[in-house]
């Protein structure tokens, strides 16, 4: 639960291998100049590399390039899902089963990861493409989304730096030629106001810290042991202020 940036990144299906290795090098350089923790080196995966998920230590990445390691393989199976239509999809009551990509079809993703910041998510810029049995090749494309809204536990500072790098990224993707679209549920994308995204951030942590001292007081009284509850929202500086639904004080 939090405010995601959310972005696809796609190029057209004629771009060769190694144009978009070129691409995604410029990018990866844009990056490095950008107030990032940290940035990985650019991983190339194929299909042996797709099939299979690596592996997490609990929900944590045990390394940066595991990020586009699993960013590209939920790309290549959207790819996958796209080359279906609707009503080829199984379908059982309201539920649609998930599309398992076959070992024949090929496929092909470069990408690298990145540290945000302290409280954000990771995130991966990349591209991948597969090609299907009957010699249809898709267009590259790429969908992440990055929840940096708990960079605001460590203040306002930090989360404008985190989100507006990640967007300064991004603007650089589309500068080098990379199709994009982009959904930030803060709104910052669109209106660049910095005032707008911090407003954005403080209401959803108003609406989760409240959510959260509900939950929590709910499991105390049922005799659970309320100190088990977790999540990032109660590292917040000012989570009882957030709970309580108060308005931040001025600091002069």
């Amino acid at each position: 639960m939090g405010l995601h940036l959310c972005y696809e990144l796609s190029l057209a299906a004629e771009t060769t291998e190694s144009e978009v290795a070129s691409l995604v090098r410029a990018l990866r350089e844009r990056a490095l100049e950008l107030p990032f923790q940290a940035v990985s080196g650019i991983v190339r995966l194929a299909e042996q590399d797709l099939h299979e998920l690596p592996r997490l230590n609990g929900l944590a990445f045990t390394r940066l390039e595991d990020v586009p390691h699993i960013t590209a393989v939920f790309s290549r199976d959207e790819l996958y899902a796209r080359s279906f239509d609707a009503d080829q999809c199984q379908r059982k009551g309201e539920v649609f089963e998930a599309i398992r990509v076959p070992a024949d079809v090929t496929s092909v993703a470069y990408g690298f990861g990145i540290s945000i910041g302290p409280g954000s998510e990771p995130a991966a810029l990349g591209v991948a493409q597969l090609s299907l049995p009957t010699g249809a090749v898709s267009g590259w494309f790429w969908h992440c989304c990055c929840k940096t809204q708990y960079a605001s536990v460590h203040g306002d500072e930090n989360l404008l730096r985190c989100h507006c790098a990640l967007v300064d990224l991004l603007d650089s993707a589309r500068s080098l030629g990379f199709e994009l679209q982009v959904r930030d549920e803060t709104g910052y994308w669109e209106s660049r106001d910095t005032q707008q995204l911090t407003a954005a951030v403080e209401r959803m942590n108003q609406i989760i810290a409240k959510f959260a001292g509900t939950f929590t007081d709910a499991a105390r009284k049922a005799g659970h042991d309320s100190r088990a509850i977790g999540g990032e929202i109660f590292k917040h500086p000012d989570f009882e202020r957030l709970e309580m639904g108060q308005e931040k004080e001025e600091r002069i």
